[in-house]
Formats: structure tokens, C-alpha cells, sequence
């Protein structure tokens, strides 16, 4: 047969190309496997921890108010609040009621080892405490989390006095455990005897008298500071105007013979 010179220079360029793309002639070289190997292209080869296998939040994930690691200074309580958990934990998020007629809250404080982002807040409507944090870290759950600070205005804290109303891990429900190992006792029992508020509810005037000298100041009911330096003389009853006061409620802190003590008292 013969073949045009041009004709064959183009076979012997194309033929190979054929024999390739048709798979004659072409090595299977090693078999295939069924399930692809990890590489660095193909992402759902490489087992990342998923979320929900790290922060599966549930009842078995437990917030700790310890009563019994309670910090008693003079006038103030101090509750530890902890984490337990064997999940990764990036936020923390409660709401308590107590009792206000023995206790006022007056902050939350955030203990060293988390670097939170964190919002308190007390609301007189419905009487209950919120506060909520996040971090972009996880929480460390060695030690505890914040401090809840209470003034005391009576002289007991009973494990009674603290409903909490929800608990959330990760904005998920876990549980609750109130820990204590009895009845934590101030020191503000024997001065309440010293201390005189009447005209209680108040619509114009507030009566306060001690046995001896005292400074008063007057906060409303989140904590924040209405009237300062009230000069109260031993066993002369001081007047205090309360007709400029928002209704509500708030209290006096009198701090008589080197202690301080708080008065529940109403302006209507």
C-alpha cells in the first residue's frame, strides 16, 4: 500500500493519542480504592471533630452555685459559680431569683482564667437575675467561673434563699446543683438592733436613727448608688426627703460603729 509521506507523519502523531484515549495498550497500574485517600483536595476524606460531638450539652452537664465555698467579708457574700462538664463549654448563661427582703445583689464578678464577654442585669419586673458570657476560647472548668455578690441586710443565708430559675451551656439547658453544707452565718445581726427606718412605705420622708453616729447612702434596686454621706447623729432621729424619688423600691446602707447594715425600705 502506498502511503503519502504527509499522510503517515500524521498517523504516527494521532495513533498514539488513539490508542491512549480508547485504553488499548494503556497500564491499570495500582487498583483503585473503594474509599478515597486523605489529601490536602479532598476535604471530607479528613475527620474533623464536629461540633456536636464537642459540645453536646445536655442534663449530664451541671452548673455549680457552692454555698459552701461561699466568701463571707463583713456586709458581703460572695457565691463561686462552676462549670461541670466533659464537653467543650464557650458560654455560660443563668437566671436566679433570692430573697430580697435578707439580701441585695450587687454584682457579678468574673474570676481570672477566662477572658469573657459577659452582661448582668436585674430585672424589678418579674424580680430576676439574668447574666450571660461567651468567650471565643473554651472555659476553663478547673476552678470556678464568677463570683455572685449579695450585700447581706439580715444576718443568715439559707440555701432557701436562692431559686434558680434556668441554667444554659453552649445556649443549651444542662442542669443545676446548689452546694452546701449548712447555714452560712454574716455579721450584721446584732447592729439591725442599733438602727431605727420608719415611715416605711415613705411618700415624702424617711425617718433613720442609731444609737450612735452613722453614715447613711441610699441605693435603688440595682445596686446603683441614689444619695451619699447622710450624717446620721447618735440618738437623734434623721430626716431624709425621698419626695423627689422615684417610686419603687430601694435601700439605706448605714454604717454605724465601723460595720455596715442595709434597710429594705418603699417609696410610694
Amino acid at each position: 500500500m502506498h502511503i503519502h509521506m504527509k499522510t503517515l507523519l500524521f498517523l504516527l502523531a494521532v495513533f498514539p493519542l488513539g490508542l491512549y484515549s480508547t485504553g488499548i495498550g494503556k497500564t491499570d497500574g495500582p487498583p483503585k480504592s473503594e474509599h478515597p485517600q486523605p489529601n490536602r483536595f479532598n476535604v471530607n476524606a479528613i475527620h474533623v471533630k464536629s461540633t456536636e460531638e464537642t459540645r453536646t450539652i445536655n442534663l449530664g452537664d451541671t452548673v455549680v452555685f457552692d454555698l459552701s465555698g461561699v466568701d463571707n467579708l463583713g456586709t458581703q457574700l460572695f457565691i463561686p459559680v462552676s462549670i461541670i462538664s466533659d464537653d467543650e463549654v464557650y458560654a455560660l448563661d443563668f437566671s436566679l431569683k433570692y430573697n430580697e427582703d435578707d439580701y441585695l445583689w450587687d454584682t457579678i464578678l468574673l474570676l481570672p482564667g477566662n477572658n469573657l464577654q459577659s452582661i448582668a442585669n436585674y430585672n424589678v419586673d418579674d424580680s430576676t437575675l439574668r447574666f450571660t458570657s461567651n468567650s471565643l476560647n473554651q472555659y476553663i472548668l478547673t476552678a470556678p467561673i464568677v463570683n455572685i455578690r449579695f450585700n447581706v441586710l439580715t444576718g443568715s443565708f439559707e440555701p432557701e434563699d436562692l431559686h434558680i430559675v434556668a441554667v444554659y451551656l453552649n445556649g443549651e439547658p444542662c442542669s443545676y446543683k446548689i452546694k452546701t453544707n449548712g447555714t452560712i452565718t454574716g455579721t450584721n445581726s446584732k447592729i439591725n438592733k442599733n438602727i431605727i427606718v420608719f415611715q416605711n412605705p415613705s411618700t415624702s420622708m424617711l425617718i433613720l436613727k442609731c444609737n450612735s453616729n452613722a453614715l447613711a447612702e441610699i441605693y435603688d434596686l440595682n445596686g446603683k448608688l441614689i444619695r451619699t454621706d447622710i450624717e446620721v447623729e447618735a440618738g437623734i432621729a434623721k430626716e431624709v426627703p425621698t419626695h423627689e424619688m422615684t417610686k419603687g423600691v430601694y435601700f439605706v446602707k448605714i454604717v454605724c460603729e465601723g460595720k455596715a447594715d442595709f434597710k429594705k425600705f418603699l417609696v410610694e
